[in-house]
This record gives C-alpha cells, structure tokens and sequence, in this order.
C-alpha cells in the first residue's frame, strides 16, 4: 500500500505549463478485505459443494479452482489447510502469503447440497432392446436408450446421462431375454438402483414410454408368436404399427395397455371381394358388403388417414346393418406380395336402434386376435346420415284429382307421401310432417299444383344436415287433372227473345257446375255473343281453349251443342222487386243459402236462387254457380228465370260469416295432473260447431298458444280462430277437474199449420221443403231459436227437413 504523486506530465500545445503540474496528481492503493473479496465471489458464481464432491478426494482441488478466481488471488499467493467438515457445511482455512490485505487469513464456509438417492427417489422407465443389440459394441448404447431415469416428485422431467447419473456393469440374461445395469448416482445424485430391460423381437424405433415420448414399435415377419399382456400390458404409451406383423400367430385380449395407440392394424378393401383387399397397408383389412354409391342406398366405406373406417348410409325407416368382414396378412409370396387369409371375426350391433340417423359403434370379437377388438370397436363406426328430401318427394292422392272448380286440400289419409326409388323408398307418415300442410295453385287443373310440408322428423334433411335441427319446409308438386266437359253440366239459361224475335246469348248467360266461360270455353271460334233467331234451332256451339281450358272434349271433338229455352216472360222485369232475407247466417259447414222473393213469384217454380263467390254484383260474372253456399266468405245472389220465365239478373249478396271459437263452439278439454306434455294436451283438446256438424282441425281451424301455471298446477290454453271459416279467441284452463265444456241439450222441432212452419232451436240449420215429386217447395236458413216462416203451399203431402228434424205434414 502507499501514496503516490506524478512526476512527468505531458501537454504537447502548452509545453510551457507542463512543469507547473508536477506533483500536483496523486493517488492511494489501500489493503484489500480478504472476508469480503471472497464472500462476494461465493456470492456471484453461487458456488456450492455436493454431496458426492465433499466426500471426494479432489475436494481442495475444486476449491482452489474456486479460490484462483477471486480477485487479488492468484495461485502463489495463499494456502489453503486442515478442510473440516462439519453441519453441513466444508470450512475452509485460507491464509495469504504477498499482497496488501486487512489480514492475512481467514476461514471461509461453503455450503454442501445433500445428493438425491436414487435407490429412494428414481423412477426408471424402461422401453426395450432389440436382440440384435445384444453385441457388446451395441449394448451399453441400446441400454442407455431403452431407459428414461426420472425423480418421484418430477417424473416428467428426465435426468441427463453422464451428469446426473451413470450406467455401469451391464450383464445379460443367460436366457438372453433381459440385460440389466447398475444406474448409479454422480454430481447431485448418490447411490444406485438396478434396472433390467427386456430383450425383444421387434423393432424399437425410440421412445421412452412417457406420454409425449411414446416408445415407437413395429414389427418384421420374423415376429412368430401371440403377444401377451408381458409386451405391451403395462401402463407405458406406445405407438404400435401392426402392419407388417404378419408372422403373429394371436395377440391376447390384456396383450395392449391403457396408453397404446395402434396403426396399421386396419384398413378398408375397395375391391368387389375379399381376395381383393389393399391388404399391403395394414395387418387386418375390413371389407365391407354392398360397398358402393350413397345415392343409391348402398352402404359407403371411407378409411381415414387416422386408421379408421366410417360406413355411411342414408336413413331408410327400417333397421341398417352393415356386414363387415375381415382378412388377415399372413406372410408374403415370392414377388413380396401380402397373402390374404380369411379371418374369423364376429361383427355385431348391438347398441341403439340402428334405424335412426346416428353415429354406432360394433362389438368386434377376433377370436385369435382379442386384443384388438376393443380398438377395432372404436376405430369403426356406422353413421346413418339424415335423408335429403330435396327433390326426393313424390305426392300422390289415392284418388285421381279431378278439377272441379274447388281447392284441392287433402288431408294425410287422402294421399301418400314417398321417396324416389333413387335412394330409398320410404312412405312418410303423420309423425314425419306438420298437420298444416300449405297448397298452392291447387285449383286449376295442370302440373303448378304444389303442397308445401312442414318436416318435423329429424332423420330428415333438405339437402345437407345441420348441426342442431330444425324443422324445414319443402314444397312439392302435384297434377290436377282435366274434367270431363259433361262434368261440368254447361248450359245455357233460358232466354227471352226481343222484339225482332232474336236471341243475343253473352256469356253471364252460359252457367256451369264448374269451369269458367271466357277461360275454360267460348262460343265456337272465341266468340263471346251469339244472335240466334228464335224461328231457328235453339242451340250454340262450346269451345274449348286447349291450353287454358281445365276442361277436356272427347277424342276427336271440337265442341259441344248447348241447347236452350226462349220464353216470353223475363226475372229482369221484376227483380228490382226481389226481397233478399237470410243473407248473413254463420258457418255451420253444411249448405247455406238466403231466403229469396220476388214479387208472386214462386222459388223452385218460377226462379232458381244463384250463388256466385265474391261481392261484386256486376253483369261480368260468368261461369262456375252453386244454388248454396258452405265456405264462410261473400257471395253475390242471381235470380236464374226457369219454368215461364227465362233471363237472370242480380238480387243482391249473401254472407256467411265465420264462426267465433268463444261462443260457436263446443271445446272438449284434456285434464292436466301434471304429467302430460304440451303434445300430449293439444292431441286431446279438440272442438265442435254447437250448430252443424263440423269438427274443428288444429291448424287449420284454430291455433292454440299453451302456458303453463308457475305452480305447475294447471295449463292456460289460448285458442285463436284460423282460416277462412273461424275467427275469435277464446281462453281454456287444463286442470286436473278438467272436462268437456258442456252446452245443455236443448230439444228441436219442427211443425207446419195454417201456412207456417214453426222451428224450434234450430237457428242456423238450412230448412227444406219437398213434396212427394221431389220438388222443392220451399229452402231457407233458420234465424232464430225459435224461428216461424210463412210458406205457400198447394195442397198435397210434404216432408220437412230441418238440421236434425223432420216431420211429414198434409196440407188440405
């Protein structure tokens, strides 16, 4: 140590004042502290001493190696003596020889890390070695790598050879079945376990058994033995390839662990037969019968690159199972191709209905080969996918549909509902669809007639399945036919001639059953008025539009020959005098028609009443007519002039209102304990018209929002009138005293004295006279419970209809 001041300083630009700093710079080296140069340097390099290293005999060798580091020490300035060892700790003496210190000696301690014990701690994962391994060139490195040395408390985190352990005295088995060594202990480790590996036949292609390090294996043909739960039966992961094990004469059902994944083991024939399996990819080959196209109802068989095989085939409403047979490889032929043998193998399906679309998995038993059944089981599956409607459906009426004017809305028992032959046939019934089917264009006859369903059922799709179902629409056509023109009964009304004696006919003046003129037929050649002179043959020729026309002539007809009447007298005259009455009854379902007097005139004898849809009472209304009406909607009354009198001219409208579901309608009510589901309440609730026949239909007629109570004692039942015929709400309570909403049976009856008919609670009901010739006398609606109606009779016998009475009266 010491002080020390310059004593030559240099300023070559200002020579001049170089001497002037001369001893003007100093400094001080003062002695190092020998405890905190070397604590320090414990401190930063963290040294410490291992178990294994204190009790060696180079233990002061590897101090000094420390010691030749710390600053201001070098290897021939300090000593080091008597190294004691004591509460886990190595102290060590240091004294300094040279050099400025504080002092020149003093006792450092370093801290000794116990060593881990192997023989107590090691977890030894063994994998195996080949037999042509055995050499002793081979040996110690195919050991040190069938084998994975890990601790308890970390079992996946592996010790390192040559710095955590070592592998020493390696013996093989005079059987040659298993080598075992001594694993010993080295740096933090001490003591020593002995491990034996297993000689094995096959091929080991790495691995330590761990989960993210299977032990790879395959397989040679010179493997000639059953594998036992002693190869692969413990809890190891392995990735086993199967695929040239060809010389194996079984494997046991216990012979795979919990954590083996095979490969090889399976592939998929895509020959017509057996014999023709691509047995070169796998040990075991599935051929699967009636292989071929999907779209034709046959079964598809995919493999995947994963060794698994999916069989696919369409729902087809009836029990699918697919017939799966194995071949096995056996060993090579002379050009190195497989040799295919049958093997015997029971392939069952046993669990779920294998009807519905779904995914099922097989119960395999491989006899010889238990051991792979259960993955077989699992690498195999049949899915029967939902079946594609789109343009699949065929509508078909049991009976030929015929136009005639009216909608044709058919109910399920009235048509079938099929797939095309292309895929599978398959009759879709009630629980398959929507009660509410929608038609459209279902009227005039032609292909555009289309009912639209509502598919309910999932083993249905429309074209590509979706992942949740829901239920879909699908829209398919059907053919009305042409009628008969004979059908359709066109006439012509009787016509009153002018003062020139003739006869214009326009076409309000050509009525039919059904059809329409002007649409459906014309005058001969398109024309739409015809003179005919009253002195001439009273009849016109009809057409027919073939391409418009829903109706059709004979073959080889071009027309048809309407006669006529000409009469003298005209309804026209006198119809500003009709007295129209009736004329807003409510839906019964049954026939209804207005009450219509014209003057002295007589209904039935002197006048028709003419029904004609919609409300306009406008000359333009030609073509299809009904004396009666039964769809709720509006009308428009003609008077048609028959016996005396010819013409027609409008009387007014006639409407039958539709029935309200609260006050029209008798509600029979399912009774609630508290079990039955919303299906099961809407499949009992159910109604009838208090007047008339007519049974309501869910959907069609009404819907109906259930709720249930929170208390789940009861359901609220919101029934709301539907269609062309209801309207209304009306509110229900399900509860277990649930019951038929009654309505008190009232009597009915009818009579007939001194020229008037008395009905008694039959309001609504159509009331009809008739004599004894069959002639209508007399046909009105009944207004009121209880109704009387002036009628004019001649004397004779008749009979009295009136909804569900009658009676027999002779009027003198």
């Amino acid at each position: 140590m010491g002080s020390y001041s310059s004593t030559d300083v240099a300023f070559p630009e200002f020579a001049a004042l170089q001497d002037s700093f001369i001893g003007l710079i100093g400094y001080t080296i003062t002695p190092a502290d020998l405890d905190k140069l070397i604590t320090d340097s414990l401190a930063s390099a963290k040294f410490v001493i291992t178990e294994n290293e204190a009790n060696a005999d180079d233990l002061d060798t590897k101090i000094k190696s420390f010691l030749n580091g710390v600053p201001a020490l070098v290897a021939n300035n300090y000593q080091i003596k008597d190294l004691s060892i004591a509460a886990g700790k190595v102290n060590v003496p240091v004294k300094v020889t040279t050099g400025n210190f504080t002092k020149d000696s003093t006792t450092i301690s370093i801290d000794i890390v116990p060593a881990v014990s192997l023989e107590k701690e090691a977890v030894v994962t063994t994998s195996f070695i080949q037999a042509n391994n055995l050499g002793q060139s081979a040996l110690q490195d195919a050991f040190e790598k069938a084998i994975t040395v890990a601790l308890k408390s970390s079992p996946d985190e592996s010790l390192t050879i040559d710095e955590d352990y070592e592998v020493k005295s390696l013996v093989v088995a005079k059987d040659s079945a298993s080598v075992s060594a001594i694993i010993k202990g080295i740096g933090n480790y001490k003591d020593s376990v002995t491990v034996t590996v297993t000689v094995t036949d096959f091929v080991v292609g790495g691995g330590t058994g761990l989960k993210d390090s299977p032990i790879q294996v395959s397989f040679t043909k010179d493997v000639k033995r059953d594998l036992t739960k002693a190869d692969f039966g413990d809890n190891k992961y392995y990735v086993i390839d199967l695929k040239d094990a060809t010389g194996l004469t079984g494997i046991a059902i216990d012979a795979f662990g919990p954590n083996v994944t095979l490969t090889g083991a399976i592939g998929l024939s895509s020959a017509t037969s057996l014999r023709g399996a691509d047995g070169a990819k796998s040990l075991f080959t599935a051929y699967v019968e009636n292989n071929g196209d999907i779209n034709k109802g046959e079964y598809k068989a995919i493999a995947s690159d994963n060794d698994s095989i999916v069989i696919t085939n369409y729902y087809a409403a009836k029990r699918q199972e697919p017939v799966v047979t194995f071949s096995r490889k056996v060993g090579k032929t002379v050009d190195d191709s497989p040799i295919l043998e049958k093997q015997t193998a029971t392939v069952s399906w046993k669990n779920g209905s294998l009807k519905d679309a779904d995914t099922y998995k097989p119960e395999v038993d491989m006899k010889e080969f238990a051991g792979v059944n259960r993955f077989f089981s699992e690498l195999i599956s049949f899915e029967i996918t939902p079946f594609p409607l789109e343009n699949q459906l065929i509508f078909t009426p049991k009976k030929e549909l015929v136009y005639n004017g009216q909608k044709k809305e058919l109910i399920s028992d009235e048509f079938t509902l099929t797939t095309k032959k292309d895929i599978h046939p398959i009759v879709l019934t009630p629980g398959d669809y929507n009660e509410k089917i929608e038609y459209k264009n279902n009227v005039n006859a032609g292909e555009k007639a289309t009912a639209t369903f509502t598919i309910t059922n999932p083993n249905f799709a429309l074209s590509t399945p979706a992942k949740v179902f829901e239920p879909f629409t699908i829209t398919v056509p059907f053919t009305i036919e042409k009628a008969e023109i004979d059908d359709a009964e066109i006439r012509i009304i009787q016509k009153k001639a002018d003062k020139d004696g003739k006869v214009t006919l326009v076409g309000s003046d050509v009525v039919s059953k059904f059809g329409k003129f002007g649409t459906d037929f014309t005058f001969e050649n398109g024309k739409t008025t015809v003179s005919v002179l009253k002195a001439n043959k009273k009849e016109v020729k009809i057409a027919l539009d073939d391409k418009k026309s829903n109706l059709k002539l004979e073959e080889g007809e071009t027309f048809i020959i309407v006669s006529f009447g000409v009469v003298e007298k005209s309804v026209n005259d006198l119809a500003s005098k009709a007295v129209v009455t009736d004329n807003k009854p409510t839906f019964t379902g049954s026939a209804l028609r207005p009450t219509v007097k014209i003057a002295n005139l007589a209904e039935g004898t002197d006048f028709n009443v003419v029904l004609y849809e919609g409300k306009s009472v406008g000359d333009d209304i030609t073509g299809k007519n009904s004396l009666e009406g039964t769809e709720a909607g509006d009308y428009v009354i003609w008077v048609e002039g028959i016996g005396e009198y010819g013409e027609h001219a409008a009387a007014g409208t006639f409407k039958i209102n539709k029935a309200n579901v609260a006050t029209d309608v008798q509600w029979h009510t399912p009774a609630f304990t508290g079990y039955e589901t919303p299906e099961e309440l809407l499949d009992v609730l159910n109604g009838e018209l208090k007047v008339g026949d007519h049974k309501l239909k869910y959907n069609t007629d009404y819907a109906v929002v259930l709720s249930p109570s929170t208390d789940g004692v009861f359901y609220s039942a919101l029934v709301t009138g539907a269609g062309d015929n209801f309207t209304g709400t009306h509110t229900l309570t399900f509860n277990e005293d649930s019951k038929i909403e009654t309505v008190t049976s009232v009597p009915t009856s009818v009579s007939y004295a001194n020229g008037v008919l008395t009905l008694t609670n039959l309001n609504g009901a159509t009331a009809t006279v008739v004599s004894l010739n069959g002639k209508i006398a007399a046909k009105f609606t009944v207004s009121g419970n209880e109704a009387q109606k002036s009628v004019s009779l001649a004397p004779g016998f008749y009979i009295l209809n009136a909804g569900n009475a009658a009676t027999k009266f002779i009027v003198k």
